[in-house]
């Protein structure tokens, strides 16, 4: 169960390999994560301290009690005529048990967690592109907002 979001911009840094980087390919998206956890306000929202993956970076987020994850990686770095896109995952984190029951709080939940996403998403006039996939990354049909 998730969200998944898309959207270009210059904001972040697509190009400079920092020497932390566990893979200098996929080693983007710590400002993102550090970005979303500066601006997403929620009482009811806590983000954790980034972490670095081998595909990008993400950040544990705390929703009323229950875990999910973030995570954000660079998917184009553009070019000449396009901004660099990004990826960011919303997922609800059931842990090790894969039979654990997915109670019906926690797709709202998960909708909360990413509508306070995308509010600063779209608040931030420098983020383009703002598209929203529930099944991946360019799968099914996009929307404007989380749904």
């Amino acid at each position: 169960m998730g969200h998944y979001v898309s959207f270009r911009t210059n904001r972040f840094d697509s190009t400079t390999v920092k020497p932390h980087f566990i893979n200098p390919e996929t080693g983007f998206g710590e400002d993102v994560v550090t970005w979303l956890r500066q601006n997403v306000q929620h009482p009811d929202i806590v983000l954790e301290s980034p972490i670095q993956e081998d595909y990008g970076w993400g950040i544990w987020a705390n929703v009323r009690g229950t875990p999910y994850w973030i995570a954000a990686s660079l998917v184009d770095k553009g070019d000449e005529t396009h901004l660099p896109e990004w990826g960011v995952t919303v997922v609800y984190e059931r842990g090790c048990n894969p039979f654990r029951r997915v109670p019906p709080s926690r797709h709202e939940d998960l909708l909360l967690l990413s509508q306070t996403i995308d509010h600063v998403l779209h608040a931030d006039p420098a983020i383009t592109e703002i598209q929203w996939w529930r099944e991946g990354f360019e799968q099914g049909q996009p929307t404007a907002h989380p749904e």
